[in-house]
């Protein structure tokens, strides 16, 4: 399986992180999926891909899915020749200006474009379909695309400050604060946070300090994991273990033995353990 990220135009790298595509000639495996924090739209260019939800139920996806922030690692099952294109957009772009539904509402969710999408957007699916073989031409229709909704995706700036502090701090923040330093109240912050991420602010520490986590165990995988959940804010080991399980659908050990990136499937085909998204 082949994976490769692209670079947005410089105009929109305050709201995508990057595009990126996975092909593969055939698997047929069922793959966890996890999420950066942010919206990723996810285009599919080969045949029907299903995720499964919460209740075990599998769901046909015809053009594309919508994945919202999540918590835990979703299910993607993959049948046969595999071409995906994807947008990882960063945490707290304007989600309700490009979808019809509020943040929180597709938070931890799989949805179809088509449930989604604004109509007139949804243009853009076909047009990327129909380049499929030459990548240079899809990552200009999707650079078009976002430019001439660039006044769309205003981030709040209060909550980017937010967003940057999390992140700088690794996820080991406390949320009141945070508040404070906004000169926001508790509850005043959790709710704006909530709207705009889609995700609560302490739920948002712990997807970071397991984000931070899942990079160092690939980047050193021998790495002391008891000195790790120490650096991530975790007082036991097994607090953090049942933490990146539920964040990658994987333990510590089955986690170094992936070949993966954030944001995108796993591979790890040897997985029995499975948590569903929502």
């Amino acid at each position: 399986m082949h994976y490769s990220e692209y670079p947005p135009h410089p105009l929109l790298t305050d709201h995508i992180r990057f595009y990126w595509t996975i092909q593969s000639e055939f698997v047929t495996d069922k793959q966890p999926f996890i999420t950066m924090g942010g919206l990723e739209f996810v285009i599919n260019l080969a045949d029907e891909l299903s995720v499964e939800n919460r209740q075990g139920c599998m769901l046909p996806i015809d053009q594309g899915l919508v994945i919202g922030p999540m918590i835990n690692a979703g299910w993607v099952h993959i049948n046969g020749p595999t071409h995906l294109l994807g947008i990882t957009f960063k945490p707290g772009v304007a989600i309700n200006e490009l979808l019809n539904i509020k943040a929180q509402d597709v938070s931890s969710r799989f949805v179809e474009f088509t449930d989604l999408w604004h109509e007139p957007d949804q243009h853009i699916v076909h047009q990327c379909k129909d380049a499929r073989n030459n990548i240079n031409r899809q990552l200009s229709l999707l650079n078009h695309h976002f430019l001439k909704k660039l006044s769309e995706l205003k981030n709040d700036p209060l909550i980017s400050i937010a967003l940057d502090t999390i992140e700088k701090q690794r996820g080991r923040t406390k949320v009141v604060q945070l508040a404070q330093q906004l000169g926001l109240s508790r509850c005043q912050f959790v709710r704006r946070f909530n709207d705009v991420v889609g995700l609560s602010p302490k739920q948002f520490c712990r997807l970071e300090r397991m984000r931070y986590a899942f990079y160092q165990l690939m980047a050193t995988p021998s790495i002391n994991r008891a000195a790790l959940a120490l650096d991530c804010g975790y007082y036991d080991q097994a607090h953090f273990n049942r933490d990146f399980k539920d964040f990658t659908g994987l333990n510590p050990s089955e986690g170094r033995k992936c070949v993966s990136n954030l944001g995108k499937l796993l591979i790890c085909p040897n997985t029995e353990s499975v948590v569903d998204a929502a």
